[in-house]
């Protein structure tokens, strides 16, 4: 799963990137192009086991949301925290996301499992960083 991760930090940093050089209410502007540039792209297979399935933007959240290829019983009952785990660590490590959300953005993931079952989400802030 941690390439999943890594790849959606590539993705995040990509919405996240116009925002390197934007001000106000321009932040909003960019991240809203960004995500309608990313949604069509949709969905995309980003490792052996997780698809990402859409990406919006609302206020000041990005949403991201995979779907993995397992049933909710075959995953460890800390699948989410090791998931989050990992993402932490992808995001925090960007500098294009990191700057994203010492704008107060947040990066929010959602998962859910091949039985149609919701796995949970979680928000990625600047305080997750140490920031």
């Amino acid at each position: 799963m941690k390439k999943s991760h890594a790849i959606a930090a590539i993705v995040a940093a990509a919405i996240a990137a116009p925002l390197l050089h934007t001000a106000g209410n321009k932040i909003e502007e960019a991240f809203r192009k960004a995500t309608d540039e990313a949604q069509p792209t949709l969905p995309q297979r980003v490792d052996e086991i997780t698809t990402w399935t859409a990406v919006s933007y609302s206020g000041a959240s990005v949403t991201l949301d995979f779907k993995l290829d397992r049933e909710a019983a075959d995953l460890p009952q800390n699948a989410l925290s090791l998931i989050r785990q990992n993402a932490v660590k992808q995001v925090c490590q960007n500098p294009s996301i990191l700057s994203a959300m010492k704008a107060d953005r947040v990066y929010v993931y959602k998962y859910q499992t091949a039985d149609a079952k919701s796995l949970g989400q979680f928000e990625i802030r600047s305080t997750d960083c140490g920031e």
